[in-house]
């Protein structure tokens, strides 16, 4: 069995909080940024849907960075921030390594993909975003199959399941485009970086192995004597 020293678990508790103070931060500005933009348009009376992602045209480029920080609404907003504070928490905690580079190819491939494929029409929002970090989380849930990724996978499941008729062309006035290229790219991300972000093998672990080792050689030596013992 390997333990820590006192020492050891006092900087281990407190690497764990300066992480997740880092981790707040980071979502902090995310939801600071969208906050921000809502908040320009609600004091200047206007929409800035011409910043929008509009399917292959020049300007609509611009929508591929703009799209994740523009809304249709406080209520479009709130429901947006809410995915993103939740889903960006559990990026960053349970997949630190890789977290940085999901964030950035799910927003760049994402867009790519709506201005590629999508209908012509303005697609704002961090929908597309959410998606492909729960599509993320969810399939990576599935592939290691480890504790805690599977674990983080069954909350994503029971927060956000639901939200899979999103990507289906049923609600008008809905980006479906958005939320399914959304959960196309998170779940390439996920096969694409499997073997990353793995969970140690703990050395207790490793002892268990050996001592069952051991404890078989053992009974294989007495079955041996004691039938030699026997004849």
């Amino acid at each position: 069995m390997n333990y820590l020293s006192p020492q050891q678990d006092a900087e281990a508790l407190a690497l764990a909080k300066r992480q997740f103070r880092e981790h707040q931060l980071i979502v902090l500005l995310l939801l600071f940024a969208m906050w921000t933009v809502e908040m320009v348009q609600f004091w200047l009376e206007t929409r800035f849907f011409m910043w929008g992602l509009n399917p292959r045209t020049a300007q609509g480029l611009v929508g591929i960075v703009t799209m994740p920080f523009l809304h249709s609404g406080f209520d479009h907003l709130m429901a947006n921030s809410f995915g993103i504070a939740v889903l960006s928490m559990g990026l960053l905690h349970f997949y630190p390594k890789i977290s940085l580079r999901v964030f950035l190819y799910s927003a760049i491939f994402s867009a790519l993909l709506v201005w590629t494929f999508a209908r012509p029409s303005y697609h704002i929002g961090a929908s597309a975003v959410i998606y492909s970090f729960s599509a993320f989380i969810f399939i990576s849930g599935v592939l290691r199959r480890d504790k805690k990724s599977v674990g983080a996978a069954l909350v994503v499941a029971f927060l956000f399941g639901a939200s899979v008729w999103g990507m289906l062309p049923f609600q008008i006035g809905i980006s479906w485009e958005g939320h399914l290229f959304g959960a196309v790219t998170g779940s390439f991300l996920a096969l694409r970086y499997r073997k990353i972000d793995l969970p140690p093998r703990y050395l207790e672990d490793e002892g268990d192995e050996e001592n069952d080792g051991d404890e078989a050689h053992f009974r294989e030596q007495f079955d041996h004597h004691h039938w030699e013992k026997n004849d």
